[in-house]
């Protein structure tokens, strides 16, 4: 073989082969057969441009975009904000809608002719529900095209196919538990701290009403009477309605409730030659605001109102006048820590 130049040259899937020889050898065959097969074979997808809008209380383009990423990690998405340079978009929507006493969020997410829409109280699982949706779409939509066998890649105007409805919520019903502290002040000379668990009952949507059942017990408190003195303590039960919830943020609510507390009194003299416990019925009814932050799972509250016994009991240290006098009113500040289960 008497070879006076042999050399390759490649471009845009052609193979060439310039040559001087006697005999084709068949290894520059393969070797041009290999590099056409590949030239044509190799896709490039687009990514999606996302054209963006939500409210200041929704998560951001960036964030949204993350979320996205987070479920498929290759999600073909343009992460620039700047023009579109891609035939494949989506058009991303989100925005507050209040009717009457209603609060919450609507969200749309389109990819070609298909648009899929989604509301909850919560902007945030608004963008979750839009971000599981994107990445089935996307998923569907981004199969590469081989040439080898004739496959064609969807167009990007193409109808996208159904789906499953994703779940963008646990649903209607919350239920949560917790701790929480209880001052009291004016039922006593000195104010009352109660401690104690409790549970909660409500809805999600529309007036998202609750219900709460607590339990409380209260260290016990002395007032100082000549030569001796009382000691009291409660231990109460409280169930509170809470009709509706007003939305201030995505974090944070407030919420005005009725409160009815049953419980027992206890009073013991302290210092006397002949001391006396005694144990008494308890109860009283009343109004306070609550303002609730949450967030995914957590919630802390801070509450205040106003309560007033349905009998206002009275003791005294025989033969001294009265000792303690149940008042007419008194007031309440809590502090409350939870999870929603």
């Amino acid at each position: 073989m008497d070879v006076v130049a042999l050399y390759t040259r490649g471009q845009m899937g052609r193979c060439s082969v310039h040559f001087r020889l006697r005999a084709i050898p068949q290894f520059f065959a393969i070797v041009c057969g290999i590099t056409l097969t590949l030239s044509t074979s190799i896709v490039h997808a687009e990514n999606a441009f996302v054209d963006f809008d939500a409210p200041a209380t929704c998560p951001s383009r960036a964030e949204w975009i993350q979320s996205v990423l987070a479920i498929d990690r290759e999600a073909q998405i343009d992460l620039d904000e700047g023009a579109q340079r891609s035939d494949r978009r989506l058009v991303v929507r989100m925005s507050e809608r209040n009717e009457g006493d209603v609060h919450g969020f609507s969200g749309s997410v389109t990819v070609g002719d298909r648009t899929r829409t989604f509301d909850d109280a919560s902007c945030a699982l608004v963008a979750k529900a839009l971000a599981l949706v994107t990445t089935q779409a996307l998923a569907r939509d981004a199969e590469p095209a081989a040439a080898t066998n004739g496959t064609a890649k969807p167009a990007p105007g193409a109808a996208l196919p159904a789906t499953p409805e994703p779940k963008a919520e646990a649903g209607n019903v919350t239920v949560s538990a917790g701790a929480l502290a209880q001052l009291s002040f004016l039922s006593a000379p000195n104010a009352i701290l109660g401690l104690g668990p409790y549970g909660e009952i409500g809805l999600r949507r529309g007036r998202a009403p609750s219900l709460r059942l607590s339990l409380s017990l209260s260290p016990a408190s002395n007032i100082p009477s000549g030569d001796g003195s009382l000691r009291l303590q409660w231990l109460t039960g409280a169930a509170d309605g809470c009709p509706l919830r007003l939305a201030a943020t995505d974090w944070l609510d407030f919420a005005p409730c009725a409160r009815l507390s049953l419980g027992a009194l206890a009073v013991r003299g302290v210092d006397l030659p002949n001391p006396r416990k005694k144990s008494t019925f308890w109860a009283s009814a009343g109004a306070l605001v609550r303002a609730r932050a949450h967030s995914k799972f957590l919630r802390f509250e801070l509450g205040a109102g106003l309560l007033a016994p349905f009998t206002r009991r009275e003791f005294t240290l025989d033969p001294s006048p009265a000792v303690y006098r149940a008042p007419a009113v008194y007031g309440v500040l809590e502090a409350a820590l939870g999870v929603d289960l």
